[in-house]
């Protein structure tokens, strides 16, 4: 049996703050040697990935198996360091043109 993914992310795109899990198990490995680790790489680009090439390697991360064999990884902070806000409605938000004191009133629906 072969290094198998058994659980990543539904969706392709993600709101910030959503856990990115990834498992992946190898029983086999696992069961045959002792001090097993799952290596796994990161790559970012805008992009098609060439992994040939590594330029857009963000980096490597080691996961140790549980006790069945699987090993668990959260992406959510290292894909996170990589999105910024778009801040569309900085030039046309009712709220950023006037300064807001503690007096403003602003409607909830």
């Amino acid at each position: 049996m072969a290094l198998t993914i058994e659980q990543n992310p539904l969706y392709t795109l993600n709101p910030v703050g959503q856990e990115l899990i990834f498992t992946v198990l190898d029983t086999a490995t696992v069961g045959a040697y002792f001090n097993v680790k799952y290596v796994a790489e990161v790559h970012i680009a805008e992009t098609d990935i060439d992994l040939a090439v590594a330029t857009d390697l963000v980096g490597t991360f080691k996961t140790t198996p549980n006790n069945t064999g699987a090993g668990m990884y959260d992406f959510r902070p290292i894909v996170e360091s990589f999105v910024s806000p778009d801040n569309l409605a900085a030039l046309g938000s009712e709220y950023k043109l006037e300064p807001t004191t503690a007096t403003t009133t602003h409607p909830i629906a």
